[in-house]
C-alpha cells in the first residue's frame, strides 16, 4: 500500500497478491499482510483507506513495532550479508 510503483499497478494487482478470504458467516476469518515497510511510506494509511473503503470499519489493523536499536542492528547485518557497507 505504500510503494508508489506498486500502488499504481491498481487494485487488481493487490487482489491477485493474496488469496481471497472466504465469506465469514458465523466464523472468524483472519487475513494478514506482514509488510515491515509500510511505516516509511507516507501514503500507506491513505491507500489502505481507499482500498478497503467502508469495509475498513469492520477490520482490525494492528501495527507492531520493534525495539529501534535491535531493528537497526538487524538491518545492518542483513545489508552485510548482501555485501553492503
Amino acid at each position: 500500500f505504500g510503494d508508489p510503483a506498486q500502488w499504481r499497478r491498481g487494485r487488481g494487482w493487490y487482489e491477485r497478491a493474496w488469496p481471497k478470504c472466504p465469506a465469514s458467516g458465523a466464523r472468524t476469518v483472519v487475513g494478514i499482510d506482514a509488510t515491515p515497510a509500510y511505516h516509511v511510506w507516507y501514503d500507506a494509511p491513505k491507500n489502505m483507506a481507499a482500498f478497503y473503503g467502508r469495509a475498513l470499519g469492520q477490520l482490525r489493523l494492528v501495527w507492531m513495532l520493534r525495539d529501534p536499536v535491535a531493528k537497526y542492528w538487524s538491518y545492518f547485518w542483513e545489508l552485510k550479508s548482501y555485501g553492503g557497507d
